[in-house]
Formats: structure tokens, C-alpha cells, sequence
């Protein structure tokens, strides 16, 4: 593991959003700034990322690619969820938003880490094991369909928590997802 010491920024934006600077310019200002680790958030693009990737060189800080979805619906964008899931525990092990804008033509792409922290009143605060909760729930219920409940159920609380629309949901397990990947 990495130890990184110094000042951060989390949360900047380009012109290619609502910013004021190029992503060259947020990469001279990052470098004069002396900053440890910083990242770019631009709404719903990460072809500012794409630039400052190309132009960072070994002593640069360390960078972090980022993505600030948009809270409201847009005509023309479709955010999918996928869940690759362990079907022996039945925790949501990869849990991806995916993004698509017939707009610009573009996809964007958002993993959320499996063992991100959610308060939701269910007994574990993980987010993999939310879906796990869904599934039980549904199914103690007599739901003869738990895991189609349960992904309905983990994309409303994924639409509540992050404010965007979720439009479909597929759940692949994890083995099928490494499939799509490679």
C-alpha cells in the first residue's frame, strides 16, 4: 500500500463541464498548488481525465479519475446497473453504473467499491451486502422471483442514495461479468 502525505483535492471541474480551466490548466495549477493527489469531477465526461492522463508525467501528483453524475434526468441518457454477483453468499460483489449518452455518444462507466459504507436501518452497513438483505427479505416473503426483487430494491437505493435514474438493471455473476470484461 501507498502512503501519500500532503494536500488533496477531490473535486475540480473542467471546461469540458462547468469549469473555468482547460485540463492543461487544472494540471499547471495542481503542479504549483504542490499538491499530493487530485482529481477531476467533471459532470457526467471524463474526456477531461482523459487529457490530464495523457499529459501527467512521473513527478506528478498522484490522480484519481472522476465522473459527477448529473442529479436530473436527461433526454437521451440511460444509466444501466450491473451487479456481478457471488452467488454462493449472495453479496453484490461489483455493483457499475453504466452511463449512456446518445447525446455525445458516449459511455461512462462508475464502480462502486463492494465494501462501501450505506446507513439504511438493514444490520450490516456495506453495500454488497444490502442486495444480500434484499434477496433474503424477498424471499422469506414468498417472493418467487427474490432476485429480481432484490435488484430492483439494491437500483432504488442506489437512485436514492446518488439522486440519478436508474432506467434497467442486469445481474450477472461474478464468473459471467470477468466473461463481458475480458
Amino acid at each position: 500500500m501507498t502512503s501519500l502525505t500532503g494536500r488533496i483535492d477531490l473535486h475540480m471541474h473542467t471546461t469540458v463541464s462547468d469549469g473555468t480551466d482547460s485540463p492543461e490548466g487544472i494540471l499547471d495549477k495542481v503542479r504549483s498548488a504542490g499538491l499530493a493527489l487530485f482529481s477531476v469531477t467533471d459532470h457526467d465526461a471524463v474526456k477531461g481525465c482523459r487529457i490530464i492522463q495523457a499529459l501527467l508525467t512521473p513527478d506528478d501528483p498522484a490522480f484519481l479519475t472522476g465522473v459527477e453524475f448529473s442529479c436530473k434526468d436527461e433526454e437521451g441518457k440511460y444509466n444501466i446497473l450491473i451487479v456481478g454477483m457471488d452467488k454462493q453468499a449472495n453479496l453484490a460483489d461489483v455493483t457499475m453504473i453504466v452511463s449512456v449518452s446518445t447525446y455525445d455518444n458516449s459511455i461512462t462507466v462508475m464502480q462502486i467499491p463492494r465494501d462501501t459504507m450505506i446507513t439504511t436501518g438493514v444490520a450490516t452497513n456495506k453495500i454488497n451486502a444490502q442486495y444480500s438483505s434484499f434477496v433474503s427479505n424477498a424471499y422469506h416473503s414468498g417472493d418467487r422471483n427474490s432476485y429480481r426483487t432484490a435488484l430492483d430494491n439494491y437500483a432504488r437505493l442506489l437512485e436514492k442514495s446518488l439522486c440519478i435514474k436508474i432506467h434497467n438493471a442486469v445481474m450477472v455473476t461474478v464468473e459471467g461479468l470477468v466473461d463481458i470484461v475480458d
